[in-house]
């Protein structure tokens, strides 16, 4: 019987631990499953000869901001992991208010920033579901300013008019602090 063994972000292991990896699968009966972001004979880093004892499978994940429809199963998925945790309470999934708000993310920090935001959500929920109070700041600041579109051309500022309006609204406060007595609005 062969024995298969994952072996997570390979590309991150140190050129000792590759070697002695390399050594291993040589002399053992065994299946290395490897997953990485990056192709492993393309790294100067990395163990050629390792390389080569790993089967290659290449799978194009898309990033999360290209498959919006695929959120919420991938957030139930997060939020049933995190509920096999200890000490956690144990929550159904979202309100639809946090998905909307979880789908219009986005997600430039992948799969790992939004398994930290329903972590924090998870964590915060005093109920049965998420809801979007549960979410964290990030995500309503970032869907506020979503809301105001980018796309205005920043208008042109002459800056001695600027000056003089501000000294201009400077002397008018002044002004009316003391009550319109210049003497006193001079101090």
């Amino acid at each position: 019987q062969t024995l298969s063994v994952l072996f997570k972000q390979v590309d991150e292991l140190s050129t000792d631990a590759q070697h002695m990896l390399c050594s291993y699968l040589r002399d053992h009966q065994l299946v290395a499953v490897a997953t990485t972001t990056t192709d492993l004979l393309q790294l100067e880093s990395f163990d050629e000869m390792l390389a080569n004892l790993m089967e290659v499978v290449r799978i194009d994940v898309p990033a999360l901001v290209d498959r919006v429809q695929d959120l919420p199963v991938v957030i139930q998925s997060v939020v049933e992991s995190l509920n096999l945790r200890p000490r956690r309470i144990q929550v159904e999934g979202m309100d639809d208010e946090a998905i909307d708000l979880l789908t219009s993310h986005r997600w430039t920090g992948g799969y790992e920033e939004l398994h930290t935001v329903v972590d924090e959500a998870h964590a915060a929920c005093q109920g049965s579901l998420i809801r979007a109070t549960d979410l964290p700041s990030r995500i309503h600041l970032t869907a506020e300013a979503d809301r105001f579109p980018n796309d205005h051309v920043a208008a042109e500022v002459c800056l001695d008019d600027f000056l003089r309006n501000i000294e201009s609204e400077l002397i008018q406060r002044a002004l009316r602090e003391a009550a319109g007595n210049r003497a006193e609005a001079a101090r």
